[in-house]
């Protein structure tokens, strides 16, 4: 028999819901609703794992996108840390500006900074640009955008932009 995990999402044991969030996914069964109610479990590791699922939906489904960008308030780091991870998966203005709210909350914690970085080179590249703009202290993080982007970008954009880095106009930031 055919069993419906779905009643499991909204059960008030923890694992029972964060194991039906799993099979559903599995068993492809995982509605939008059901990852729009696990983004707002009062349980910060439902959130982390409705995140989790949910990325490759993030684009097309506006609700669902707003839902994971009003996790960027979150009380918990590892649900930013997440969201900033799972970034990669919206569109490019949005992710930026929301790597740029989330760096702004947590800029020298490495975890995030490293989140950050996963985004995709086109993603890592305006971001930097901005930081750059907003003259941001954060050299180490210049450093990781930089070499995430630094390889895979040989547009003119993203060279202008190493050059820029490595000229003197920045030189204030990395004597910090």
């Amino acid at each position: 028999p055919k069993r419906d995990w779905s009643s499991d999402v909204c059960s008030s044991d923890l694992l029972a819901r964060l194991h039906a969030l799993h099979s559903l996914a599995g068993l492809n069964s995982l509605t939008d609703d059901d990852l729009k109610r696990s983004l707002k479990d009062p349980e910060a590791g439902i959130r982390e794992h409705g995140l989790r699922l949910g990325e490759r939906r993030l684009s097309g489904n506006p609700e669902l996108l707003a839902a994971a960008q009003g996790l960027s308030e979150d009380g918990s780091i590892r649900v930013r840390c997440q969201l900033a991870l799972s970034a990669g998966f919206m569109p490019k203005e949005v992710a930026v500006s929301l790597l740029l709210k989330l760096l702004s909350q947590a800029a020298e914690d490495r975890w995030m900074q490293f989140a950050a970085c996963t985004a995709p080179p086109e993603y890592c590249l305006e971001l930097l640009s901005r930081l750059l703009t907003q003259r941001s202290s954060v050299p180490r993080l210049y450093q990781e955008l930089a070499q995430a982007v630094g390889p895979l970008d040989r547009s003119s954009n993203g060279q202008k932009l190493l050059q820029k880095l490595a000229r003197s106009e920045v030189d204030s930031i990395w004597d910090q």
